[in-house]
Formats: C-alpha cells, sequence, structure tokens
C-alpha cells in the first residue's frame, strides 16, 4: 500500500530514472526516445505511475523540446 503522506521509495526511484534519463547530454537522443517509448520498463514504472496519461505532459515538453532549432 502506498503512503498517503511522506517519502515513498517507489516514486523515488521512478523519479531518480526519469531524471537520469530526461536531461542527461551523455545519452544520445535515439536512446532517451527509446527509454521513454519503454517507460513501462523502468525500475516500479506501474507502481509510479499506474496509467500511462501520467507521463503525456512529459512528451508533450520532450516532442517541444526536440522540434527547436539548436
Amino acid at each position: 500500500m502506498r503512503p498517503k503522506f511522506g517519502r515513498d521509495e517507489g516514486n523515488e526511484v521512478f523519479h531518480d530514472w526519469l531524471v537520469e534519463t530526461c536531461p542527461d547530454e551523455n545519452i544520445e537522443e535515439v536512446t532517451r526516445r527509446k527509454c521513454l517509448i519503454n517507460w513501462q520498463k523502468a525500475p516500479v514504472a506501474r507502481y509510479a505511475h499506474p496509467r500511462e496519461e501520467h507521463l503525456l505532459p512529459l512528451y508533450v515538453v520532450m516532442a517541444q523540446v526536440n522540434a527547436q532549432p539548436v
């Protein structure tokens, strides 16, 4: 059962995975996209995000960032 208040280690594990995957400039863009497409394979992914729509805002932002010229 998830705690209603306080620290939730399951969410922290998934959060750490996102932090390592999204902004890391050492990860090739193709690899990053594969990781995000297959996000459900990340540690405790379905625990932290039981439904896909929780991640839609992240996908929208990532698409916008990638669409901007460098």
